[in-house]
């Protein structure tokens, strides 16, 4: 029993602190989000950013989302889309940042950082954590469509 309340312990805990990471990605989403917003990047066409955020949240691992990134800065368009101010380049960046944060929780929390499986959701979860805050200063940002009365 006492290793089952520690578990839900360590649970709570890491909720918590992922709560608190959560904080910081809301101010720190904005700068980029102010990027996707440009009209040479997504404007108004909310679709690459849904996408994205869909894609986080039925992701199996980070690298998933990383190479969903990756293929649609590598892509060609009309729009300078991803590549616009290297949006693309720097959120995977950042993304990829995030695995050192989740190795710090893992360690805090845990004691250890052997857990490879732990490590790997502690990370996505704080992919995922970072693209919604991402997407929603996006959407909240981004040009509202004129209605006609």
């Amino acid at each position: 029993m006492a290793e089952n309340g520690r578990t839900v312990t360590a649970e709570l805990q890491l909720h918590q602190r992922l709560a608190r990471k959560g904080q910081d990605y809301y101010e720190q989403a904005k700068e980029l989000a102010g990027v996707a917003v440009n009209k040479k990047a997504f404007g108004d066409d909310r679709r690459q950013m849904r996408s994205l955020e869909t894609l986080a949240f039925r992701a199996r691992s980070p690298v998933d989302v990383f190479a969903f990134i990756k293929s649609q800065t590598g892509k060609e368009g009309k729009k300078e889309g991803w590549r616009y101010n290297d949006f693309g380049r720097r959120l995977l960046t950042h993304l990829e940042e995030l695995k050192g944060e989740a190795t710090e929780l893992v360690q805090q929390v845990y004691g250890n950082t052997q857990d490879a499986g732990r490590l790997l959701e502690v990370h996505l979860e704080l992919v995922r954590l970072y693209i919604r805050h991402l997407v929603s200063q996006y959407l909240y940002d981004r040009p509202q469509e004129e209605t006609t009365p």
